[in-house]
């Protein structure tokens, strides 16, 4: 049977709540992934619309809070650019005009959106454009490294840009369509007293990233040193 792109977009999005149940246990994942999913038209919002229960933001805040409320009230939120309170997120959304960007580090959305929504990858029952994970060093290390197995890509060149790491890392990995890296925003380590890691992935990659860390326990009967084996040290070591 021929399956064409869009029915493997949904076939993966029947796959989160098992993808998500990998990662958290296989990487020991302090927070949910989050599934993340961009609207350019309104017939893309009307179907979601017609088949999500979601929340909208109480009041404005940044998109890095509106991915940990959706994680820790297990809610789907919808936010639009009134939502938002965070100059750098606005100009990686192409909601706001920002000339302070260098060439280099300048990461925004190639066209405009009019609505962004975030949902604990598990809970999602949109199609996700990019899938969000904060983790500690040693778990980002895991899942990057799956990656590059997965996907070839050597050598791997992530975007980092100032004070704008997970909403323009979801801009890069969904323009781009490669995986990215960086740490929180300074604001959102200080509030929460941690020093994380974003670590963010196009979507449709993610079956092959968790297939990866899968064929690692069978092979090495451990995926990663978070949750380690004799296997997978013996090939270290």
């Amino acid at each position: 049977m021929n399956v064409s792109y869009d029915d493997e977009r949904t076939l993966d999005r029947l796959r989160y709540k098992e993808m998500s149940k990998v990662l958290m246990a296989e990487l020991s994942l302090k927070h949910s992934p989050v599934a993340v999913q961009f609207f350019y038209t309104q017939a893309e919002f009307d179907y979601f619309n017609a088949r999500n229960d979601f929340h909208l933001p109480p009041r404005p805040t940044t998109f890095c809070q509106w991915e940990r409320n959706a994680c820790s009230q297990e809610q789907t939120i919808y936010s639009e650019a009134k939502d938002l309170q965070c100059r750098r997120a606005a100009c990686s959304f192409n909601w706001q005009e920002c000339n302070d960007f260098t060439p280099s580090t300048k990461q925004y959305l190639n066209k405009g959106i009019f609505g962004i929504a975030v949902a604990p990858l598990g809970k999602a029952r949109f199609i996700a454009d990019t899938v969000n994970c904060t983790c500690d060093s040693s778990q980002a290390d895991t899942i990057i490294n799956a990656w590059i197995r997965a996907s070839g890509v050597q050598p791997w060149r992530p975007s980092t840009t100032k004070d704008s790491s997970s909403c323009s890392g979801s801009v890069f990995a969904h323009n781009k369509n490669l995986a990215t890296i960086g740490s929180t925003c300074s604001h959102f380590a200080v509030k929460n007293e941690s020093e994380e890691i974003n670590v963010i992935l196009p979507a449709d990659h993610l079956a092959h990233v968790v297939d990866q860390l899968l064929e690692c326990k069978i092979s090495l009967k451990s995926s990663s040193f978070n949750r380690p084996g004799d296997g997978f040290f013996k090939i270290l070591y």
